[in-house]
């Protein structure tokens, strides 16, 4: 491999002109390499899809030339510094791989170089030689005999200045020196490759392989890591990822209206297929490419950009939301937390994906949508994608409402269950005629969504103090009792007298008697009262009404007020034993806790 000359300039450092050493570059210069070299990386991987004749090749080519020899013109000279990932610039990261096996950065570095030099006199036209030979020569497989520091040496470039390594340098570990030379000396040493090439060959020199020289073989356990991370890494990246990235910073330069377009029906092709896939993730940046392209291309033609918003407002419709239904199962087995994605990490790596896809949506057909959500389980995925649902509410609130009265009672559900996540107060009498449905998940939901929309106790959830699933009359009732709800008490007075109640467990029993006592204080206590007097001694010493008085004790202890301790002090001495003790329990317990009210 050829290497430069040895000049006076200390090893290890690299000095710019009129740059002293150490010297922090300036961040808008520093700011505009970055950006460079960004954009001549993108440009070089659009050179190697099409072959040079290619009408996107010529313009990546004349886009990244331009830009080069502008920069040198307005910045002064690039003194670059190479790594094995990155390009530094006055000691600060100018430049990093983001494929350790395949990256520009990578390649020169393999090839020996450690450094580059572009001056301010480089003009377009050189610009664009040097930029054909990275784009060949960075490429694996190239069909070049020499390397890609061999071919920028034989381009005799004038403005282009390289800093190489020996073949056998002993070990990567050493710290290669930087030299940065003036477009005379090159001149000069160009003279000196003449000159040695008309001189007379000299007879082959005796080579003696000893232990030294073996030591080039020797990996490192530094250069081991190396090679094991690139190794881990490759089998990490997808090769579909650097096609979205390429397809990416195409449609950004395309010019051609019907090659534009062309490209943006591919990009809807991928994201059908990838969806399908569960590769939720490259779907959501096949969005991004799109949404990026319409942000910075202001200059689109009326066509181009009318085609670009068509993409991007289909995604939440038609084949791309049956395509997320299908990798939806394919990710989480049907939406449970039971997914095929096995691991927690696999599972949460899903869920941000679907979520950045989700995101991307600007218009969805919210029938479609809530369709699909009525099919995937409880779990994480629902609640993620009813949130999404609820934000596009607002505008398709008259067609939400509508969808209460539909047939289907897990479509139903779905409604009942995202209008509750919207919240908004005016949705509460859509709710009335479901109190009724015949669907225990459907009321279930529904009396969710009354508390949540009213923050709380409301007159609709009356209703559900009668429905004849006791876990929704508990709920209805705890609801009640905690909002000290008077709509409900009259209700309760009449669910307590009715002849039914009685199958009703104890449990819940005392639990009406309890909501009773708190939310109609000193209102309930003749009523309690009665309960409390029905007690009577039986012929053979037994006691009846023994549980409708126990209930009323129930109910005093909760109402808590001068009215009902007076009943407990008088209940206390019945003569009956069960009766007397309740009493004098929950005196005891008024007592412990302030008792009065």
């Amino acid at each position: 491999m050829p290497t430069q000359p040895p000049t006076e300039q200390p090893e290890g450092t690299v000095q710019a002109p009129g740059e002293q050493p150490g010297e922090q570059q300036d961040a808008a210069v520093l700011r505009a390499a970055r950006d460079l070299l960004t954009h001549v990386s993108r440009s070089l991987k659009t050179m190697r899809l099409y072959s040079s004749t290619n009408t996107m090749y010529q313009r990546a080519l004349e886009d990244a030339a331009r830009r080069l020899s502008n920069h040198v013109g307005e910045h002064g000279s690039l003194v670059l510094r190479i790594e094995r990932e990155r390009m530094l610039l006055g000691g600060e990261v100018a430049f990093q791989d983001d494929d350790p096996k395949d990256g520009l950065v990578f390649h020169l570095y393999s090839d020996g170089l450690r450094g580059l030099t572009v001056h301010s006199g480089m003009d377009e036209e050189e610009a664009r030689a040097a930029l054909r030979i990275l784009a060949k020569g960075a490429s694996l497989g190239s069909g070049e005999d020499d390397d890609v520091v061999t071919l920028l040496w034989n381009g005799e470039f004038t403005h282009l200045l390289m800093d190489v390594v020996e073949d056998d340098a002993a070990s990567e570990e050493l710290a290669p020196t930087m030299e940065v030379k003036k477009p005379e000396e090159r001149h000069e040493r160009l003279q000196q490759v003449v000159q040695a090439q008309q001189a007379a060959p000299e007879p082959p020199k005796t080579v003696a392989y000893g232990a030294d020289v073996l030591k080039v073989f020797n990996l490192t356990d530094r250069d081991q890591a190396y090679l094991d991370d690139l190794v881990r890494r490759e089998q990490e990246l997808d090769p579909a990822q650097d096609l979205v990235s390429i397809l990416s910073d195409v449609l950004v330069i395309e010019a051609d209206a019907d090659e534009f377009s062309d490209t943006v029906a591919l990009f809807g092709r991928l994201v059908i297929d990838f969806l399908t896939q569960g590769n939720l993730a490259l779907a959501a940046a096949l969005g991004r490419g799109l949404v990026a392209c319409a942000a910075a291309r202001k200059d689109l033609a009326p066509p181009m950009k009318e085609r670009l918003m068509q993409e991007l407002l289909g995604f939440g419709t038609g084949r791309p939301m049956a395509a997320l239904e299908a990798g939806i199962r394919l990710l989480f087995g049907g939406g449970g937390v039971d997914a095929s994605a096995t691991t927690h990490a696999q599972r949460e790596t899903a869920m941000t994906a679907l979520g950045s896809y989700l995101t991307l949506l600007r218009r969805t057909d919210i029938r479609q949508f809530l369709e699909m959500i009525s099919r995937v389980p409880d779990g994480h995925v629902r609640d993620l994608m009813c949130d999404h649902a609820a934000r596009l509410a607002p505008e398709s609130h008259e067609v939400l409402t509508g969808m209460l009265l539909d047939l289907d009672a897990a479509l139903v559900q779905c409604v009942a269950e995202v209008l509750g996540r919207v919240g908004n107060g005016t949705d509460l009498p859509h709710y009335n005629i479901l109190s009724k449905h015949g669907d225990v998940n459907v009321r279930r939901t529904a009396l969710e969504a009354i508390i949540s929309i009213a923050g709380g106790a409301h007159p609709q959830i009356v209703a559900y103090l009668v429905d004849p699933d006791p876990r929704l009359r508990r709920r209805a009732l705890a609801v009640a009792e905690a909002g000290r709800l008077p709509e409900a008490l009259e209700l309760l007075r009449q669910i307590a007298v009715d002849p039914g109640f009685t199958a009703w467990e104890l449990v819940e029993r005392r639990a009406v008697f309890a909501a009773i006592g708190i939310i109609g204080g000193d209102q309930v206590v003749p009523m309690l009262g009665e309960y409390m007097h029905r007690v009577k001694r039986g012929l053979f010493g037994g006691a009846k009404g023994e549980d409708d008085a126990l209930l009323a004790v129930v109910g005093l202890r909760a109402a808590a007020t001068d009215a009902a301790l007076k009943l407990l002090e008088e209940g206390s001495k019945s003569r009956s034993d069960k009766v007397s003790a309740a009493c004098q329990t929950a005196l005891k317990e008024l007592a412990t806790r302030g008792g009065r009210t």
